[in-house]
């Protein structure tokens, strides 16, 4: 959402609820504490392509910073594109692509920042035939894809959803101190309009 919007609105609720002008900016407080859901947004992450094992570097494919997005390619056949909460690999060579087999043939994601990951699924919008939850592991800062034996064709995407340690939530204490505030406010007003 904007600020200009947010702002506007923030007056309107403030003239609804027959609040003082300079107390509008109270009405924003539940959006200002929302926590964002981008986990890799900002985040520096490094792409590298591992063949035959998971532990040899076939390939660096690059270091980038996800702003919104990081986008690396193998071989001008493959892209993998990373967003703040979601991993991306498409083909984009103009015919089918096969990956060898070997023990490992695919790519690893690694956030080099300091967001832990703790879960990544398979999204439904994937479409590859024979990938499934077991050809993806991780820890706590890497992503390994095992493309292994499959093929690619030009419409192929496989979609991973990362995700992260819940958000902070504000302490018990500090919302009962804003609802007492609010509270109060509440109370002033219906003072002031009863004189």
């Amino acid at each position: 959402m904007g600020i200009q919007f947010l702002a506007r609105a923030a007056v309107l609720w403030s003239r609804k609820l027959k609040l003082a002008p300079w107390l509008a900016p109270l009405t924003l407080l539940p959006v200002m504490i929302s926590p964002a859901s981008a986990l890799l947004l900002g985040d520096t992450v490094q792409a590298d392509y591992l063949f035959p094992t998971q532990t040899s570097v076939f390939q660096t494919l690059g270091t980038a910073t996800v702003t919104p997005t990081a986008l690396f390619n193998s071989f001008g056949q493959t892209n993998y594109l990373v967003t703040g909460d979601t991993l991306q690999i498409t083909n984009v060579f103009r015919s089918d692509v096969t990956f060898l087999s070997a023990v490992f043939n695919g790519v690893e994601i690694t956030d080099l920042t300091n967001a832990p990951i703790t879960g990544v699924t398979v999204d439904p919008a994937t479409n590859l035939a024979g990938f499934s939850a077991a050809d993806v592991s991780f820890d706590a800062s890497h992503i390994f894809v095992n493309l292994q034996s499959l093929v690619t064709t030009p419409t192929t995407l496989v979609q991973l959803d990362i995700s992260g340690p819940a958000p902070a939530m504000p302490e018990p204490d500090s919302l009962a101190l804003l609802a007492i505030g609010i509270f109060s406010l509440f109370l002033l007003r219906r003072r002031y309009t009863a004189q």
